[in-house]
Protein backbone atom coordinates (compact mmCIF):
# COMPACT_ATOMS: atom_id res chain seq x y z
CA UNK A 1 0.00 0.00 0.00
CA UNK A 2 1.69 3.16 -1.20
CA UNK A 3 0.30 5.55 1.65
CA UNK A 4 2.58 7.87 3.04
CA UNK A 5 1.14 8.41 6.14
CA UNK A 6 0.94 4.57 6.66
CA UNK A 7 4.97 4.44 5.49
CA UNK A 8 6.04 6.72 7.98
CA UNK A 9 4.25 4.90 10.70
CA UNK A 10 6.00 1.85 9.09
CA UNK A 11 9.74 3.10 9.13
CA UNK A 12 8.80 4.40 12.82
CA UNK A 13 7.86 1.02 13.99
CA UNK A 14 10.90 -0.18 12.07
CA UNK A 15 13.54 2.18 13.08
CA UNK A 16 12.47 1.33 17.09
CA UNK A 17 13.11 -2.26 16.57
CA UNK A 18 15.91 -1.81 14.86
CA UNK A 19 17.35 0.90 17.20
CA UNK A 20 19.42 0.54 21.23
CA UNK A 21 17.63 0.67 24.30
CA UNK A 22 19.73 4.28 25.04
CA UNK A 23 17.32 6.10 22.36
CA UNK A 24 14.21 3.86 23.15
CA UNK A 25 12.24 7.29 24.69
CA UNK A 26 13.75 9.59 21.00
CA UNK A 27 11.84 6.36 18.85
CA UNK A 28 8.55 5.99 21.05
CA UNK A 29 8.07 9.62 20.39
CA UNK A 30 8.81 9.41 16.85
CA UNK A 31 5.58 6.51 16.61
CA UNK A 32 3.41 8.49 18.28
CA UNK A 33 4.12 11.55 16.47
CA UNK A 34 3.89 9.38 13.11
CA UNK A 35 0.27 8.95 14.26
CA UNK A 36 -0.99 12.04 15.41
CA UNK A 37 0.66 13.17 12.30
CA UNK A 38 -2.03 11.30 10.23
CA UNK A 39 -5.59 12.28 10.66
CA UNK A 40 -6.33 8.72 9.58
CA UNK A 41 -4.17 6.93 11.77
CA UNK A 42 -5.49 9.30 14.36
CA UNK A 43 -8.59 8.09 14.10
CA UNK A 44 -7.69 4.49 13.44
CA UNK A 45 -6.95 4.78 17.19
CA UNK A 46 -8.95 6.54 18.55
CA UNK A 47 -11.18 4.18 17.61
CA UNK A 48 -10.07 1.14 19.09
CA UNK A 49 -9.48 2.97 22.56
CA UNK A 50 -13.44 4.12 22.55
CA UNK A 51 -14.81 1.87 25.86
CA UNK A 52 -11.32 0.30 25.93
CA UNK A 53 -10.47 -0.15 29.44
CA UNK A 54 -7.18 -0.88 29.59
CA UNK A 55 -6.32 -0.37 33.36
CA UNK A 56 -8.52 -4.05 33.70
CA UNK A 57 -6.82 -5.56 30.32
CA UNK A 58 -3.27 -4.64 31.39
CA UNK A 59 -4.00 -6.60 34.56
CA UNK A 60 -4.95 -9.48 32.71
CA UNK A 61 -2.66 -9.57 30.58
CA UNK A 62 0.61 -9.86 32.91
CA UNK A 63 1.88 -13.47 33.40
CA UNK A 64 4.42 -15.07 34.55
CA UNK A 65 5.47 -15.54 31.44
CA UNK A 66 5.59 -11.80 30.32
CA UNK A 67 2.76 -9.76 28.78
CA UNK A 68 0.26 -11.28 26.56
CA UNK A 69 -1.68 -9.27 24.09
CA UNK A 70 -5.71 -9.49 23.73
CA UNK A 71 -7.36 -10.85 20.96
CA UNK A 72 -8.33 -8.65 17.98
CA UNK A 73 -6.47 -6.18 16.00
CA UNK A 74 -8.68 -3.26 17.53
CA UNK A 75 -7.45 -4.18 21.04
CA UNK A 76 -3.83 -4.99 20.31
CA UNK A 77 -3.66 -1.05 18.58
CA UNK A 78 -5.49 0.29 21.87
CA UNK A 79 -3.54 -1.91 24.57
CA UNK A 80 0.28 -1.21 22.64
CA UNK A 81 -1.00 2.59 22.10
CA UNK A 82 -1.42 3.37 25.92
CA UNK A 83 1.42 1.53 26.97
CA UNK A 84 3.49 3.40 23.61
CA UNK A 85 1.86 6.85 25.60
CA UNK A 86 2.42 6.51 29.48
CA UNK A 87 6.14 5.79 28.00
CA UNK A 88 6.20 9.25 26.14
CA UNK A 89 4.17 11.18 28.83
CA UNK A 90 6.79 9.57 31.66
CA UNK A 91 3.80 8.24 33.18
CA UNK A 92 6.13 5.26 33.66
CA UNK A 93 10.07 5.31 32.35
CA UNK A 94 11.11 2.93 29.81
CA UNK A 95 13.76 1.29 32.24
CA UNK A 96 11.05 0.91 34.98
CA UNK A 97 8.71 -0.53 32.64
CA UNK A 98 11.60 -2.97 31.00
CA UNK A 99 12.34 -3.93 34.67
CA UNK A 100 9.29 -4.78 35.92
CA UNK A 101 7.62 -6.61 32.61
CA UNK A 102 10.57 -7.88 30.61
CA UNK A 103 13.43 -8.23 33.28
CA UNK A 104 14.93 -11.49 33.27
CA UNK A 105 18.11 -13.65 34.20
CA UNK A 106 18.21 -15.37 31.14
CA UNK A 107 17.85 -11.71 29.28
CA UNK A 108 20.54 -8.86 29.31
CA UNK A 109 19.63 -5.44 28.86
CA UNK A 110 19.50 -5.41 25.11
CA UNK A 111 17.55 -8.58 24.73
CA UNK A 112 15.13 -6.80 27.00
CA UNK A 113 14.40 -4.07 24.36
CA UNK A 114 14.17 -6.90 21.81
CA UNK A 115 11.61 -8.21 23.94
CA UNK A 116 9.44 -5.27 24.31
CA UNK A 117 10.25 -4.29 20.52
CA UNK A 118 8.60 -8.13 19.82
CA UNK A 119 5.72 -8.04 22.26
CA UNK A 120 4.48 -4.56 21.72
CA UNK A 121 5.74 -2.62 18.77
CA UNK A 122 5.93 -5.37 16.33
CA UNK A 123 2.02 -6.79 16.91
CA UNK A 124 0.71 -2.52 17.14
CA UNK A 125 2.25 -2.53 13.85
CA UNK A 126 0.54 -5.84 11.93
CA UNK A 127 -2.35 -4.60 13.66
CA UNK A 128 -2.23 -1.00 12.42
CA UNK A 129 -1.69 -2.03 9.10
CA UNK A 130 -4.30 -4.36 9.06
CA UNK A 131 -7.16 -1.80 9.80
CA UNK A 132 -5.77 0.42 7.76
CA UNK A 133 -6.49 -2.32 4.86
CA UNK A 134 -9.60 -2.48 6.32
CA UNK A 135 -11.00 0.90 6.76
CA UNK A 136 -9.23 2.72 4.08
CA UNK A 137 -7.78 0.31 1.49
CA UNK A 138 -11.43 0.38 -0.16
CA UNK A 139 -10.56 4.08 -1.88
CA UNK A 140 -8.37 2.67 -4.39
CA UNK A 141 -8.97 1.92 -8.44
CA UNK A 142 -12.97 1.69 -9.00
CA UNK A 143 -12.59 -1.51 -9.95
CA UNK A 144 -11.14 -2.69 -6.82
CA UNK A 145 -14.05 -1.37 -5.04
CA UNK A 146 -16.73 -3.12 -7.44
CA UNK A 147 -15.12 -6.66 -6.86
CA UNK A 148 -14.44 -5.94 -3.54
CA UNK A 149 -18.29 -5.03 -2.63
CA UNK A 150 -19.24 -8.39 -4.68
CA UNK A 151 -17.08 -10.35 -2.74
CA UNK A 152 -18.22 -8.94 0.67
CA UNK A 153 -22.09 -9.00 -0.32
CA UNK A 154 -21.09 -12.96 -1.95
CA UNK A 155 -19.51 -13.83 1.30
CA UNK A 156 -22.39 -12.37 3.48
CA UNK A 157 -24.55 -14.20 1.64
CA UNK A 158 -23.38 -17.41 1.79
CA UNK A 159 -23.23 -16.98 5.56
CA UNK A 160 -26.62 -15.91 5.64
CA UNK A 161 -28.01 -18.88 4.08
CA UNK A 162 -26.52 -21.18 6.39
CA UNK A 163 -27.43 -19.53 9.92
CA UNK A 164 -28.98 -22.70 10.97
CA UNK A 165 -25.95 -24.59 10.84
CA UNK A 166 -23.93 -22.40 13.65
CA UNK A 167 -25.36 -23.10 16.99
CA UNK A 168 -26.30 -19.75 18.88
CA UNK A 169 -29.61 -19.06 20.60
CA UNK A 170 -32.60 -17.99 18.20
CA UNK A 171 -32.46 -14.41 19.64
CA UNK A 172 -28.39 -14.09 18.78
CA UNK A 173 -29.57 -15.83 14.99
CA UNK A 174 -31.28 -13.33 15.08
CA UNK A 175 -28.94 -10.44 15.61
CA UNK A 176 -26.78 -11.87 13.44
CA UNK A 177 -29.21 -12.15 10.31
CA UNK A 178 -29.69 -8.55 10.75
CA UNK A 179 -25.87 -7.77 10.54
CA UNK A 180 -25.37 -9.68 7.70
CA UNK A 181 -28.32 -8.77 5.80
CA UNK A 182 -27.15 -4.90 6.69
CA UNK A 183 -23.96 -5.47 5.24
CA UNK A 184 -25.43 -6.97 1.70
CA UNK A 185 -27.05 -4.24 1.50
CA UNK A 186 -24.60 -2.06 2.20
CA UNK A 187 -22.64 -3.47 -0.41
CA UNK A 188 -25.06 -3.23 -3.26
CA UNK A 189 -24.93 0.43 -2.43
CA UNK A 190 -20.86 0.61 -2.56
CA UNK A 191 -21.45 2.12 1.11
CA UNK A 192 -17.79 2.52 2.68
CA UNK A 193 -18.40 3.93 6.01
CA UNK A 194 -21.71 1.38 6.78
CA UNK A 195 -19.60 -1.42 5.98
CA UNK A 196 -16.69 -0.33 8.34
CA UNK A 197 -19.51 0.39 11.06
CA UNK A 198 -21.26 -3.27 10.49
CA UNK A 199 -18.05 -5.12 10.62
CA UNK A 200 -17.02 -2.81 13.92
CA UNK A 201 -20.39 -4.64 15.00
CA UNK A 202 -19.88 -8.21 13.63
CA UNK A 203 -16.59 -7.90 15.87
CA UNK A 204 -18.21 -7.16 18.70
CA UNK A 205 -20.60 -9.86 18.18
CA UNK A 206 -18.53 -12.43 17.73
CA UNK A 207 -16.50 -11.69 20.98
CA UNK A 208 -19.63 -13.17 22.68
CA UNK A 209 -20.64 -15.48 20.05
CA UNK A 210 -17.48 -17.42 19.36
CA UNK A 211 -18.77 -20.00 17.01
CA UNK A 212 -19.65 -17.12 14.75
CA UNK A 213 -16.04 -16.05 14.72
CA UNK A 214 -15.31 -17.69 11.55
CA UNK A 215 -18.11 -15.93 9.44
CA UNK A 216 -16.60 -12.13 10.51
CA UNK A 217 -12.67 -13.73 9.11
CA UNK A 218 -14.43 -14.93 6.58
CA UNK A 219 -15.35 -11.29 5.52
CA UNK A 220 -12.52 -9.25 6.73
CA UNK A 221 -10.53 -11.62 4.85
CA UNK A 222 -12.30 -10.22 1.97
CA UNK A 223 -10.19 -6.93 1.95
CA UNK A 224 -6.82 -8.85 2.06
CA UNK A 225 -4.98 -8.10 -1.20
CA UNK A 226 -3.25 -10.89 -2.98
Amino acid sequence: MDNLDLRQFNLACEDFVAGKYILANIKVKALINSIHSSEKLTDLVSNALDGFDFAYVFRESVTSEGLTLPHGDKNIIAYCFNILYNLDEGTVTFLDFLSKYFASSKLSGGEEFKAFADTIIQPFKIAINNEYKLVYQMTSSEDYQNNLYHKIARVAEANLNNLDEIRIKEIEKEELEYLLTAIIDASEKNDKKLIYTLMIGLDYFVKYNKRAKDIYLQLKDCFTIN
